[in-house]
């Protein structure tokens, strides 16, 4: 079972081994990994999606609450940069490093695809993105994010603007804009809670709410001639592995993610946390 685990010099960082044989660090500054708590598993509507494919994260709090959610942002920015990370960082950081080991195990990935600046591109079945640099001898996880909930520049633009001495908040802009238009404007949160939803299964809203919508994200992009070298502008080089969207029906989708689903219960190679 390919389970995050925890690296020698830094008792907080995870990593796992991929279908390649690879050494993966889950990012590999404890700024990087406060950075991606808050803009993608803390802020919404990403953050639904997450709670969705990892139930356990609503222990820690209501993801679907934009008030809990900032919360959970401001003492998490509290911790940047500290040599020993809040008990709230490190579950967090935890749940995150299994959805990306999920998407990378060999059952449950869709496609993948490598850039010429070696970043590796992997579109899990159960819609997680993730981008890795690769090095000489390992890895590093750059990002991972759900398209069409979450958008892997959110980061880097927050960051950009703290440069500036300002805070970029999603999650503060949605709960404004939403009061300022006297209702609420939720987006993808209110999928998860229609009718259409009420009686499908796991499976059929991983398919639906999540699978769907980054396969849609991936087949708007094109390749572009100049591009981040961060690997962000490459979506469109999962194109060609992903085939046809006949590939891609409900039924043959969910074949493999029930064998991927067994593979993480019995321990098979690839698996989760």
């Amino acid at each position: 079972m390919n389970t995050p685990r925890s690296s020698d010099s830094l008792d907080w960082r995870l990593s796992l081994v991929d279908r390649h044989g690879r050494q993966v660090q889950v990012f590999r500054a404890w700024d990087k990994v406060v950075s991606h708590l808050r803009y993608h598993l803390l802020t919404l509507p990403e953050s639904l999606g997450w709670s969705l494919l990892m139930p356990e994260l609503l222990k820690i709090g209501d993801l679907a609450n934009p008030d809990r959610c900032w919360e959970m942002q401001r003492e998490l920015s509290s911790e940047a940069g500290a040599d020993s990370p809040c008990e709230l960082g490190r579950g967090l950081y935890r749940l995150y490093a299994r959805g990306i080991a999920d998407a990378l195990q060999p059952a449950g990935e869709a496609a993948e695809a490598s850039t010429p600046e070696n970043f590796r591109l992997t579109l899990g079945l159960s819609g997680v993105l993730v981008i890795v640099e690769r090095f000489a001898m390992y890895e590093v996880v750059v990002t991972a994010f759900i398209p069409g909930m979450g958008d892997a520049q959110v980061v880097s633009q927050a960051n950009a603007l703290r440069r500036y001495g300002q805070e970029a908040d999603r999650q503060y802009d949605w709960k404004r804009s939403g009061r300022n238009a006297g209702k609420s404007k939720r987006g993808p949160q209110l999928k998860f809670e229609s009718q259409r939803f009420a009686g499908w299964s796991h499976a059929e809203r991983v398919y639906h709410a999540l699978f769907r919508p980054a396969l849609q994200f991936i087949r708007s992009r094109v390749v572009k001639q100049c591009r981040n070298r961060d690997g962000t502008e490459d979506y469109a080089r999962l194109k060609e592995p992903l085939g046809p969207r006949s590939n891609w029906s409900y039924k043959q989708w969910s074949v493999r993610w029930i064998a991927a689903t067994l593979d993480q219960a019995g321990g098979g190679e690839g698996g989760a946390l």
